[in-house]
């Protein structure tokens, strides 16, 4: 996989690089981190009432039954664990209808700044993009397709000769989650915070649908089996994220025709 790379929005290099990755050339060996998560039990949940509050809390209602609301640029309510510093942030309307992206990291707190830095500089980028409609289009026409593989699930396949060299993808991250995640949660919570970070989604059944690589994936839950088997780990203000792109991940699968 090719160096990450972004080219239009008004943001940061390290900001860009977690949210957009081009891929130059389809190469073996991209470094993956796998989230694994410690065996606990999981706590109750509660939501903040905007993105930096943090008191206040009334129960979470569930991804399903919350709408858009003004706690922009989040689409809708941050969910959050209890005992956790963790939340969900969701923007349900970033790069269109059909995509989408959660960020799953600390609340800020005044002691705590460098996780205020990157949650903020996200939630820059994200105003930035809503402030400058239309980049969509400019876009060139995707130079292949999703098929099914035989035996081998959903993967890419050229329509047209790609030129060695020659960009030809360009991805945006549906789920960023703290690198740390994995150490400094239950498992139980870790995967109530994935789940409600994929279901905020209107892309969920695409990300949800993605490759899977557990042994035993009956006992396995399928959002922390794709998480793990797709992530990449990406840099924002000079901390770790795992980041899955959604196509980048299909194209693992490619097939050159």
């Amino acid at each position: 996989m090719a160096p990450l790379f972004c080219y239009s929005v008004k943001t940061s290099a390290a900001l860009c690089a977690a949210l957009l990755v081009r891929a130059a050339e389809a190469t073996d060996g991209a470094t993956r981190r796998p989230a694994e998560l410690a065996q606990q039990p999981m706590f109750g949940t509660h939501c903040l009432p905007g993105p930096f509050q943090l008191d206040a809390y009334p129960t979470c209602v569930t991804a399903a039954d919350e709408g858009d609301r003004p706690w922009a640029p989040w689409t809708s309510r941050p969910y959050c664990a209890d005992n956790t510093s963790y939340c969900v942030f969701t923007n349900s309307h970033f790069r269109g209808p059909n995509r989408g992206v959660s960020i799953i990291d600390v609340r800020p707190s005044g002691s705590d700044n460098h996780a205020a830095s990157a949650l903020t500089s996200i939630a820059e980028f994200l105003s930035s993009l809503a402030a400058s409609p239309g980049s969509r289009a400019d876009e060139p026409p995707s130079p292949f397709e999703v098929r099914d593989i035989p035996r081998k699930g959903k993967g890419l396949v050229a329509t047209r000769k790609i030129p060695r060299g020659h960009s030809f993808m360009v991805d945006y991250a549906a789920i960023v989650a703290d690198a740390q995640l994995p150490r400094l949660v239950r498992r139980a919570q870790g995967l109530q915070l994935l789940k409600e970070a994929v279901e905020r989604l209107p892309g969920a059944d695409e990300v949800l649908g993605l490759a899977r690589s557990s042994s035993d994936p009956d006992n396995v839950p399928v959002v922390e089996d794709v998480i793990r088997t797709n992530s990449f780990t990406v840099e924002i203000a000079g901390k770790d994220y795992m980041a899955l792109f959604p196509r980048i991940a299909v194209s693992g699968l490619a097939t050159c025709s």
